[in-house]
């Protein structure tokens, strides 16, 4: 989930503009997720919002360079609203020419949809509801069309759910239950969406409801900690710890959820406890930790070990 990027110097790209930025393509990409929220209302598309660190970002460049050229931006204009939310080199010349309202604004989106580090691409509905999340990997334009395809294959299912969810139409108790266990599993999920589930699964499903509350506190504490900075820098782990202790506390029923220790052992890791690290490692395993926080959790274990 955190890719550590390497500093690279300012490549050739146009300032950006408020509204719009240019990069040599046209008026493509929007940089204003609020008008393009409106845009995306107004033409009945999805958004394909895309965090970036233009001038340092490694990863971010080659995206741009393999990926994003004229043509294949052209295709993806006919089905998404292109946004692009940047944040620049603070010591570089896009950053000095960018307004600093839309980089605050650009900074409180990173933390609403939980997004860590860059490149980031989510795909969302007018809505803010988010589908799919892709991200660089080698191979150029069909590479990256797989990614977008693998999302778009279940857009239809993700965005049925989280309409029946938000009670949109007439839903239902049993399919607005029913969808709120299917996004409860969904990982792209922002904090009102989650605290949308709790509020269903209580009216409707109570019994169950102690289980949801602790998964949802969980990743409100991750997100309020780990991803609700007004500028890049590195969390506070001894108060992460702190918290992760006073968490299981107060909900004893969370010591059965598996992410629960999988933040345990990043945290005691980047506080240099590896054998708390490596106890909780296996804790998650037991209790049946996805592979895909195992991938996210070893990755946060190197960089914390690596960088001592």
């Amino acid at each position: 989930m955190f890719v550590l990027n390497l500093i690279l110097a300012a490549s050739s790209l146009l300032p950006l503009s408020a509204s719009s930025a240019t990069d040599g393509e046209g008026d493509v990409w929007l940089t204003d997720l609020a008008p393009a929220l409106e845009v995306a209302r107004e033409n009945d598309k999805e958004l394909f919002v895309y965090f970036t660190g233009s001038d340092w970002c490694k990863y971010c460049i080659l995206l741009d360079r393999e990926v994003f050229g004229a043509d294949y931006l052209d295709k993806l204009a006919e089905k998404y609203v292109l946004v692009k939310l940047d944040f620049p080199d603070p010591q570089g010349e896009v950053y000095r020419a960018m307004s600093k309202d839309l980089l605050r604004r650009n900074y409180a989106h990173k933390a609403d949809f939980s997004v860590a580090g860059q490149p980031v691409i989510l795909i969302m509905s007018p809505d803010r509801w988010v589908a799919g999340r892709l991200g660089y990997m080698p191979g150029g334009v069909p590479a990256f069309e797989r990614q977008l395809q693998g999302v778009e294959s279940g857009l239809d299912d993700v965005m049925g759910a989280y309409a029946a969810l938000h009670g949109k139409g007439d839903t239902a108790p049993k399919e607005q239950l029913a969808a709120a266990y299917r996004l409860n599993e969904h990982p792209f999920l922002r904090l009102e969406d989650k605290q949308r589930i709790i509020e269903v699964v209580k009216a409707h499903d109570p019994d169950d409801s102690k289980f949801v509350l602790a998964y949802a506190a969980i990743d409100e504490f991750i997100a309020t900690h780990l991803m609700r900075r007004n500028a890049p820098g590195q969390p506070d782990w001894a108060s992460i710890e702190t918290v992760l202790v006073e968490l299981a506390e107060r909900l004893p029923s969370v010591e059965g959820v598996a992410e629960f220790h999988a933040y345990r052992a990043m945290s005691s890791a980047w506080l240099g406890n590896d054998e708390a690290s490596d106890a909780s490692v296996e804790r998650a395993r037991a209790l049946g930790m996805s592979a895909r926080m195992g991938q996210w959790l070893q990755g946060h274990l190197t960089a914390a070990r690596s960088g001592r």
